[in-house]
């Protein structure tokens, strides 16, 4: 991380973000994201991986592994960004998945080493695993996973300037782990548990880190640098691909923090008693479009929907659709439902600050892990 933060703070400052377009060659561009790929004259033989004990390892691969870079300007706050991005369990890495769309077949978090609190409640570092499925090799493909170091939080430059960091780094923790020896690393559980068969995989590597810098005028900058290698012989073309699809997957965030407090705010409106009730003297429209609703003829015309967070009925022009990720099941099927939201409730998403609801997910946590901790007290107990 604190390389690529020198690569970016050189890039700003020194560079005036220009590239070096005999380095660079752009790949991509969607929304206010740009993508490139270092140019093959410019690449090392090997890209390397940094070991615990600090030496750099060399990643041999068949195909050629490019460097890649991808810069943007990035709607909402560093906070929303972060909130986005942030997981700390196998089920948040799927809720996120299902609104980012990053190819994850599964996800498992198999040793935590930090976790978010009150000065930083976007922190997380562990060690975790991912089914990648073939992504895009062919339909012979066989399946990737990986194995990584992800570290994410807030830290700040010698300036005071916040930026928001989310790494995955390679790991190598034996080949013991396929066949459920993984305990002895101080897991948690084996890795049996979450790959039944490492023969049915190839082990990905690679080292990817995001940089989400809060400008002085609100906004945000992204600067992501890193590689992904697949091993095994994939064409450059498809080993770009996916790897552009992972990072362009978590470089905007904040719509996915939208739908996470939606989520909350869903939540707390099942429970309320102050919960409103729809009734037939309700026939304005809660936008205050002056819109009115009389007659199920003319309910029809005017689009009336119910919005799923206040209860209130809405036109379609002060409603917004979108999906929200309802349950994580054991198995990490996703379950969603396409909801109808009016624009009071989506300001009210937009406008609370992200740390509300991560302090709140953050008492979720540790109410969990009590209550583990109880339920293995008791066991011992009996």
């Amino acid at each position: 991380m604190q390389q690529t933060l020198t690569d970016y703070l050189h890039f700003r400052d020194v560079r005036k973000r220009r590239l070096h377009d005999e380095q660079w060659k752009e790949v991509r561009r969607q929304d206010n994201l740009v993508a490139f790929k270092e140019r093959e004259s410019w690449r090392q033989q090997y890209q390397t991986l940094c070991t615990p004990d600090g030496r750099l390892e060399p990643v041999i691969c068949k195909t050629s592994i490019p460097t890649l870079l991808v810069l943007g300007a990035l709607q909402g706050t560093l906070d929303d960004e972060m909130y986005g991005m942030h997981i700390d369990n196998s089920n948040g890495a799927m809720l996120r998945s299902s609104y980012i769309h990053d190819q994850l077949h599964d996800f498992r978090v198999l040793s935590r080493i930090r976790t978010a609190n009150k000065d930083d409640p976007f922190r997380f570092c562990g060690i975790t695993w991912a089914d990648l499925g073939n992504n895009g090799y062919g339909p012979f493909g066989r399946k990737r996973d990986y194995c990584v170091v992800t570290s994410m939080g807030i830290t700040t430059t010698k300036n005071g300037e916040r930026v928001g960091y989310y790494v995955i780094h390679s790991v190598d923790v034996g080949s013991s782990m396929g066949s459920g020896r993984g305990t002895q690393l101080g897991f948690g559980f084996g890795l049996n548990a979450a790959v039944s068969d490492n023969r049915k995989y190839v082990r990905a590597k690679g080292s990817m880190c995001w940089l989400k810098c809060e400008l002085p005028n609100g906004g945000v900058e992204l600067y992501m640098q890193g590689f992904l290698a697949p091993m095994g012989n994939i064409p450059e073309f498809a080993v770009v691909n996916s790897a552009l699809n992972a990072a362009m997957s978590l470089a905007q965030t904040s719509d996915t923090a939208y739908s996470k407090k939606i989520r909350w705010m869903l939540h707390d409106s099942v429970r309320s008693t102050r919960r409103r009730l729809v009734s037939s003297t309700d026939d304005e429209c809660v936008g205050q479009c002056k819109s009115h609703f009389s007659g199920g003829i003319k309910k029809k015309k005017r689009g009336l929907g119910c919005c799923i967070v206040c209860r209130a009925l809405v036109c379609n022009t002060c409603k917004t659709t979108r999906k929200v990720t309802v349950d994580v099941g054991t198995d990490s099927v996703v379950q969603q439902t396409r909801c109808c939201i009016c624009l009071l409730c989506m300001a009210y998403a937009k406008q609370t600050s992200a740390t509300v609801f991560a302090a709140r997910e953050m008492a979720q946590a540790r109410a969990r892990s009590n209550r583990a901790l109880s339920t293995e007290t008791a066991e011992y107990i009996l």
